[in-house]
C-alpha cells in the first residue's frame, strides 16, 4: 500500500525528474487523503520501477469467496500464527506479481521485517504489519465501492 506521504515524495520525484506538473494529484491527494487509481495510474504510467500494489489486493479480492487469503487479512481477531501466515502468503503474492510484471514495490519493509523477527521467535511486530496490509486492503475495497467488504 502506498501511502499518502511516500506518494507526495514519487510525485515530487516525477516532477523533478520529467518536468512534469503533478499539481493536480498533489491537490487530489491533499482534498482526499487517499491515494486513488487516477493517482496511481499516474505514477505508473510516470516512473519505471513501482509496481502497483492494489495490483495484488485486486487478486486477493477477486479471489475472495474460494481463497482464506481476503479473510485471513481482513480479521482483526485472527491468532499470531493465522496473521504471520497470512503475511507471508501476502508477500508471495507480491513476488508473483513482481516477477510477472517488474518493479518493485515500497514500503513492504514493515511485513518482511515482522515476517523475520517472526520466524526467530519474536511476534511483536506481527499485529502492527497485520494492520498496516488489513488496512490497506479495507481502502483497496472502498475504493471500489464495496461496502459490504469495506
Amino acid at each position: 500500500m502506498m501511502d499518502k506521504f511516500e506518494c507526495y515524495s514519487i510525485l515530487y520525484g516525477i516532477s523533478k525528474s520529467k518536468g512534469i506538473d503533478v499539481s493536480q494529484y498533489i491537490k487530489e491527494l491533499a482534498d482526499s487523503g487517499i491515494v486513488s487509481e487516477g493517482i496511481i495510474s499516474f505514477i505508473k504510467s510516470n516512473t519505471d520501477s513501482y509496481t502497483n500494489i492494489n495490483d495484488v489486493y485486486s487478486i486477493i479480492y477477486e479471489k475472495r469467496n474460494n481463497n482464506p487469503l481476503y479473510k485471513s487479512i481482513v480479521n482483526e481477531s485472527a491468532s499470531i500464527e493465522d496473521k504471520e501466515i497470512a503475511l507471508s502468503s501476502f508477500v508471495t503474492q507480491l513476488s508473483i506479481n513482481m516477477k510477472n510484471n517488474g518493479g518493485r514495490f515500497n514500503n513492504i519493509g514493515i511485513v518482511t521485517e515482522a515476517i523475520s523477527s517472526y520466524l526467530n521467535g519474536d511476534s511483536s511486530k506481527i499485529n502492527e504489519a497485520h494492520e498496516y496490509i488489513r488496512k490497506g486492503m479495507k481502502e483497496f475495497v472502498k475504493s471500489r465501492g464495496d461496502k459490504q467488504n469495506a
